[in-house]
């Protein structure tokens, strides 16, 4: 997961290098007047590769359950149906995103900047937020799995799309904000270290008891 995950944010970025992709959704407004399936597939394209880059590192310990939870010989059987179920949550959210999108960038009379500002004010004020907090303890839930036959291909795409719909609604502010400015690179990285931030807390490191007292006993 973190590999794949790895391998898309270079792809992104060097895409941006060769393209000059990333512009905030102000700029795009300018060149699209007039809505286009083209330009509706690259959204959509673009926000799959987003979430991929960004969420799978966060799923990773679901993803560790699962083949965990499996038949040794189907372990990768039962991830791959885990990230088509989580995925098609989120592929579900882009289309219904891109269209909006699309449909906003034809309008004159919206002042794209303020929208983005908005995103971004929303997306900090849905972190202090209740629903939210109970959205990321359900990101960590877990599901029995059925050891094998098409129940646990099943329980596998299940499982994974509970988890995706858990994340959605717990990431759904900053994805918004990130997809908003065009997937820009820098606030891709910011969303992404706040998401990695509440799902991997840093705990305090302590010594564990024998250690410590053997430790002690030698520097005595």
């Amino acid at each position: 997961m973190f590999g794949v995950s790895l391998l898309v944010w270079l792809v992104m970025v060097i895409h941006i290098d060769s393209t000059g992709a990333g512009l905030t959704l102000a700029h795009q407004h300018h060149h699209a007047n007039a809505f286009s399936m083209r330009s509706w597939m690259s959204e959509t394209s673009s926000w799959m590769l987003m979430i991929v880059a960004m969420m799978f590192p966060l799923i990773a310990n679901s993803a560790c359950n699962v083949a965990a939870r499996s038949l040794w010989p189907r372990r990768q059987r039962a991830i791959a149906g885990f990230v088509i179920g989580y995925l098609c949550v989120w592929l579900i959210a882009g289309i219904a995103l891109s269209l909006a999108i699309s449909y906003i960038r034809t309008q004159s009379w919206v002042d794209v900047k303020a929208v983005v500002g908005f995103s971004f004010i929303a997306a900090a004020a849905w972190q202090i937020t209740p629903v939210k907090r109970r959205a990321l303890f359900s990101c960590h839930r877990t599901m029995p799995i059925a050891p094998e036959g098409w129940q646990a291909d099943c329980g596998c795409v299940r499982y994974g799309w509970v988890i995706g719909g858990s994340c959605l609604l717990n990431c759904w502010a900053w994805m918004l904000f990130c997809t908003l400015t065009g997937h820009n690179l820098v606030a891709m990285l910011f969303a992404a270290f706040i998401g990695i931030a509440e799902r991997y807390p840093i705990r305090k490191f302590k010594f564990p008891v024998p250690f410590a007292s053997s430790l002690f006993t030698v520097v005595r």
